[in-house]
């Protein structure tokens, strides 16, 4: 039986990082009468298409496809995104390719020859399907080099290139024939954090207000804000970049080398104006590198300190209430002891989530029972993990809703239940 087009939630993929390969797991291989090994057609924003091989993966569960950077670049896309997955067919040989250096900084010391030697070599003993516009990275010793699909002849909108039946390829090494607008492929990326699975995981529950803002703004919870903190070069400010590039978020960046030995009034004009940048160009990640330096515990002189802390906090409670941009406070330090507990409590950012929609029959004598020694910071702690948790098993369920206004609507009619409560306690413990 021929396989429908099916609508899955991007992940992000280490594996295979400059190939078209994606990972699926093997019920939903199955569920799909797709074939392991076989080229599958994905498709992604604005109708761009990727055609790769498709790979069995025990780590990828029944709503996700795994891509790497290269393949989400491809289409558009970013982590969480929806893609249409399915068979391939009629593919044609391609008779010519032009083949375009995507960036100058890479065309240093490279020729026509040269370029000609890497390409032969990236598609070699290799089935390989491309659209015009698809980029892909060949690496040769210590250096990356990024090229594009320019043209593509029969100029169907995909074709099959095989190096031993392409009569011509056209590289093309003046790149101001070809000057693509979007991002480069070089930006970091989840897949560029080794380790840190769990503060990972725990930084991608706070992907959905940026992702999403109308859905996020309807929910009513209040703005994640977030410490990340440990030793020095353990890849902290990696962590937060690797976040704003994934959520196509506008970064903002403050460390302490830009308000370090300078006076108290240009400091706070320097924080003002980073947290003003942020606001203006929401949603937008606000990254406080060295927050120990930026709003420390103490200072020499005590008056100094205490206008610094007050101008702070007056700025920060500024930026919550406005409703009408959303800013995410990452706050770094490696001195976590030496960060002023007034500025730190924003960074946690607690709020009342009375709005919440809890269940009719919610009963809250056996939720009390179950946090009888929590204080009241640590509750409003647990009903926001919780908000979350359901907003991002809400959204995973919404696959194949077309429009956010629907989105919302969708997530408006869902009801907290005490189980969802039980869930976050049992993690706790």
């Amino acid at each position: 039986m021929m396989s429908l087009p099916c609508s899955l939630l991007v992940d992000h993929s280490s594996t295979h990082p400059d190939r078209f390969v994606a990972l699926m797991s093997a019920t939903k291989i199955q569920e799909l009468n797709l074939e392991k090994n076989s080229t599958v057609q994905i498709t992604g924003r604005d109708s761009k298409m990727v055609f790769c091989t498709l790979k069995e993966s025990i780590q990828c569960s029944d709503k996700k496809i795994l891509l790497n950077k290269l393949m989400r670049h491809n289409l558009g896309v970013l982590v969480n995104d929806p893609v249409m997955v399915g068979p391939c067919c009629n593919l044609q040989y391609a008779a010519q390719i032009d083949i375009a250096v995507n960036y100058t900084d890479a065309l240093k010391g490279l020729n026509r020859n040269i370029c000609k030697v890497l390409v032969n070599e990236y598609f070699a003993g290799k089935r390989i399907i491309l659209c015009e516009g698809n980029k892909f990275i060949v690496r040769k010793g210590m250096k990356a080099v990024e090229f594009v699909v320019v043209r593509t002849d029969p100029t169907r909108p995909y074709c099959l290139v095989d190096t031993t039946k392409v009569s011509k390829v056209n590289y093309l090494t003046d790149v101001a024939r070809y000057k693509p607008e979007e991002k480069r492929l070089s930006h970091i990326s989840y897949e560029d954090i080794g380790g840190y699975v769990q503060q990972l995981q725990q930084l991608r529950e706070l992907e959905f207000p940026l992702r999403l803002p109308s859905l996020f703004k309807q929910l009513k919870v209040a703005n994640p804000h977030v410490i990340m903190h440990g030793p020095q070069g353990v890849g902290k400010l990696l962590l937060a970049k690797a976040y704003a590039t994934e959520t196509n978020a506008h970064f903002v960046l403050l460390n302490e080398s830009m308000i370090k030995d300078v006076p108290i009034d240009i400091k706070i004009v320097r924080i003002r104006s980073k947290l003003e940048e942020a606001k203006k160009n929401s949603p937008s990640v606000v990254c406080f590198d060295g927050l120990h330096e930026i709003a420390p515990k103490t200072m020499i002189d005590p008056n100094q300190h205490k206008f610094l802390i007050k101008e702070l906090v007056k700025m920060l409670k500024q930026m919550e209430q406005d409703k009408s941009c959303i800013v995410i406070l990452i706050g770094i330090t490696h001195l976590l002891s030496q960060v002023n507990t007034g500025v730190l409590h924003h960074f946690y950012s607690i709020k009342n989530d009375k709005d919440l929609t809890l269940s009719s029959n919610f009963d809250f004598n056996h939720l009390a029972a179950g946090t009888e020694n929590y204080t009241g910071e640590r509750l409003a702690a647990l009903c926001k993990k919780v908000a979350w948790r359901v907003y991002k098993n809400k959204h995973e369920d919404s696959i194949g809703v077309e429009d956010e206004v629907s989105e919302v609507e969708s997530f408006m009619n869902k009801v907290i239940t005490l189980a969802d409560f039980q869930d976050i306690l049992h993690e706790m413990s």
